[in-house]
């Protein structure tokens, strides 16, 4: 197998510090990344953690400005900017790498805004989510409200971009809002506590 399609423990990915965490939670896992990408950390946490049974992929794959960057609050101006054929050849790239996994009777891929593909997951059903599209302290804020009902009581609640102020700010203060108690563990720039 090339390296373009393993992803055997994959040092390179924004999930790899959950790993352990999911390889040791159970049994036929049902989980969620939101915002794929390239697949890069979808498809680690496919192949580092064989007791996943069902994973969901949510990417809209549009064109996009995105507003976070490290250690800036409310940016005025995006940090990077994806047009048309940058999309079209992430989406390309992912969905290649989706078909020669060798795990796609696992894959559910819905390719749609977080907020429409969250009305085909129940709440309660997920045993873990990795959130990543959000582009705005706003969006962000609201991919925790939308998605954090989603995940069962003990499942693993996560995201990427902790170096980003916007999205700090919004996970403290869903956190409080909610008197959220348990401890959370920040660490290679993902957030994540357990339900």
């Amino acid at each position: 197998m090339s390296d373009f399609y393993n992803f055997d423990n994959n040092l390179q990915t924004d999930v790899r510090a959950l790993i352990p965490l999911i390889t040791v939670h159970g049994d036929n896992l049902v989980g969620a990344e939101i915002g794929v990408w390239k697949g890069d950390a979808f498809l680690t946490m496919l192949h580092n953690c064989p007791n996943i049974k069902t994973l969901h992929g949510v990417d809209f794959y549009e064109p996009y400005n995105d507003y976070l960057s490290p250690g800036v609050y409310n940016a005025n101006e995006p940090s990077v900017v994806y047009d048309k054929k940058d999309i079209d050849f992430i989406k390309l790239v992912c969905y290649h790498r989706l078909e020669y996994s060798g795990h796609k009777d696992k894959i559910r891929f819905h390719e749609m805004d977080s907020n429409e593909a969250a009305e085909y997951i129940d709440d309660d059903s997920l045993d873990f989510i990795f959130l990543d599209a959000y582009l705005t302290g706003q969006q962000a804020k609201n991919d925790l409200d939308v998605w954090y009902p989603k995940v069962k009581d003990g499942g693993i609640f996560a995201g990427h971009d902790w170096d980003c102020k916007d999205v700090e700010v919004a996970v403290n203060d869903f956190r409080k809002d909610n008197n959220i108690t348990k401890p959370m563990c920040t660490y290679d720039n993902t957030w994540v506590w357990v339900k």
